[in-house]
């Protein structure tokens, strides 16, 4: 869903990030891809959490937040992510989904995912050359 916000407010205020994603010889620049795969479960409930965590920061930080379908995979990525392991850990019971969604607040203490995500959103849209102070105040 926080995705799906950064999204829009950054296409709403730049259509022209698509066109400007070309080098000086007109070729289209390259889109970063993952380097890693995603976690799988474990049953380690903070080995877990921790490589979701590390995972996500990394998946943002190689994001082309100028790209719509990068940002489209990055929110269908977090949300695969999220139900794989919850369904792993609500299939292992009450006990086991508990220390899942504990060693999740302790691994992402000094991770601000929300924050990590603006930061690229408007590192973005200065990139695209977008001036916020022209884009249009919401009522």
């Amino acid at each position: 869903m926080l995705v799906a916000l950064c999204s829009l407010s950054f296409f709403s205020c730049t259509d022209k990030a698509a066109t400007d994603n070309a080098n000086a010889n007109g070729e289209e620049a390259p889109k970063t891809e993952k380097m890693t795969e995603a976690p799988k479960p474990t049953g380690d409930a903070e080995k877990d959490a921790k490589a979701c965590v590390d995972y996500l920061v990394q998946t943002i930080d190689e994001t082309d937040f100028t790209d719509k379908a990068a940002q489209e995979n990055l929110e269908k990525t977090m949300n695969s992510l999220q139900e794989e392991f919850e369904a792993y850990y609500t299939e292992k019971g009450e006990d086991a989904k508990k220390a899942f969604d504990e060693a999740g607040k302790k691994a992402s203490e000094n991770v601000n995912l929300e924050e990590l995500m603006m930061k690229k959103v408007m590192e973005a849209v200065k990139a695209a050359g977008v001036d916020l102070k022209d884009t249009p105040k919401e009522k």
